[in-house]
């Protein structure tokens, strides 16, 4: 006969354990389902946007702040799920501004992935054709949420820009809210005497009436070393890497080069058993980086 007595006196910790399993499971099943959704996502935009953008997107890092005139540093994920939301909002156009690299069409991507929107949620780049025209034929436009993405592309062009914007702006004026991503490049200070075909000349001194500016804000210095520890192998290699984050900091410290330097790094160099990268060889990399950008 069974002891009951011994089952009855351990039976809370069987329950527990039972509990932990059914936790784990559920957190595990939670996470494959999640990936299939977003890569069934990204499988449609993949030939619209840069491939560094996907990959960054699938690495896991902690949602981007953002600056808001009147409402200072705050997490970009969390503020739009209220503000996207709200019934009557006093904005329903946003700017995110980032300089390159920085992670703005990674954060557009997530932001399509967390359906933070009650309605539809549409993702364009500009250098899609047809990405403005198609606009017309949505469903419920007041009920969209458009991603718009590749302005700086398209400013890169310099091919009717003027006429470009004059269209987008038109094109959508029926949606309900928009998030377009530029540089700071294309909407500085107006000059005096400026006559250059720049973002300013369409939204002019009403920009935060028209669009309201989410500044991104680079990544804490903190959080940049321990991703870079899981890329640079051996302790001189770390060493390295945290010398270049104190000197170049304007560079180093935006998302988009955290995902690009250990990868490059390991492609430039040869693994042999350990990589062992001195701050010369760092310091040669990123400025072969920067020369297009600088020239």
């Amino acid at each position: 006969m069974p002891d009951w007595r011994l089952f009855a006196t351990h039976s809370w910790l069987l329950f527990l354990l039972g509990g932990l399993l059914l936790l784990v499971g559920g957190v595990l099943l939670w996470r494959v389902l999640r990936a299939l959704a977003i890569r069934r996502q990204y499988r449609r935009w993949r030939p619209y946007v840069r491939r560094p953008a996907i990959e960054a997107a699938w690495n896991r890092f902690i949602p981007p702040a953002v600056d808001i005139p009147g409402s200072g540093p705050v997490d970009l994920f969390s503020w739009l799920k209220v503000e996207l939301n709200d019934p009557q909002p006093v904005q329903t156009r946003y700017l995110l501004v980032g300089p390159p690299e920085s992670g703005r069409s990674t954060a557009l991507l997530r932001l399509a992935a967390k359906r933070l929107w009650r309605g539809q949620v549409v993702y364009r780049h500009l250098g899609q054709p047809g990405a403005l025209e198609s606009l017309s034929q949505l469903p419920q436009p007041d009920q969209t949420l458009l991603l718009l993405d590749g302005l700086d592309e398209a400013y890169a062009l310099r091919r009717g820009f003027r006429s470009l914007m004059d269209q987008l702006l038109a094109e959508t004026a029926p949606i309900g809210r928009m998030i377009l991503a530029a540089s700071p490049a294309l909407i500085p200070a107006p000059a005096a005497g400026d006559t250059q075909p720049q973002l300013y000349h369409f939204v002019g001194d009403q920009q935060y009436r028209v669009f309201l500016r989410l500044q991104l804000l680079p990544w804490p210095r903190k959080l940049l070393l321990k991703r870079w520890r899981r890329h640079l192998p051996g302790r001189k290699a770390r060493r390295a890497a945290a010398s270049l984050l104190d000197t170049l900091p304007g560079l180093m410290s935006w998302p988009g080069w955290t995902q690009a330097l250990p990868a490059a790094l390991a492609a430039e160099v040869p693994p042999r058993g350990q990589m062992d990268l001195t701050a010369a060889e760092i310091h040669a990399w990123v400025g072969r980086q920067r020369a297009p950008e600088t020239a």
